[in-house]
């Protein structure tokens, strides 16, 4: 086998090889309402753990009010586990009382 079909092999092995991968599954970070946290908390949160700027952090925070849940972002499950977690700390080290989970883009997760 000469060097051009060595090169030609391997194209063809790599071009296999992207063929094989998945896409990563997505989800989202979901908030659920205690009714014992505040708007000013719940921005507050979104501004720390999302990067969200005020006016966005607490036209969040009025529909988690309001409905009671709400699902933020759409992320890899490494980056949305991270994201939970930093809010869970968060919420932890203020004495905030809600749950925060993460749902599977397509379904529930845990």
């Amino acid at each position: 086998m000469g060097s051009l079909d060595f090169i030609k092999h391997q194209r063809i092995a790599v071009a296999d090889h992207k063929l094989a991968t998945k896409t990563p599954s997505f989800y989202f970070v979901s908030i659920v309402d205690s009714h014992d946290c505040t708007l000013d908390l719940y921005a507050a949160l979104l501004q720390s753990v999302f990067q969200m700027q005020n006016d966005e952090s607490y036209s969040i925070a009025v529909k988690i009010k309001w409905h009671g849940s709400i699902q933020i972002g759409n992320f890899t499950k490494d980056v949305a586990e991270t994201k939970m977690n930093m809010a869970r700390n968060y919420a932890e080290k203020l004495h905030i009382n809600f749950e925060c989970i993460l749902v599977r883009v397509g379904g529930y997760a845990f």
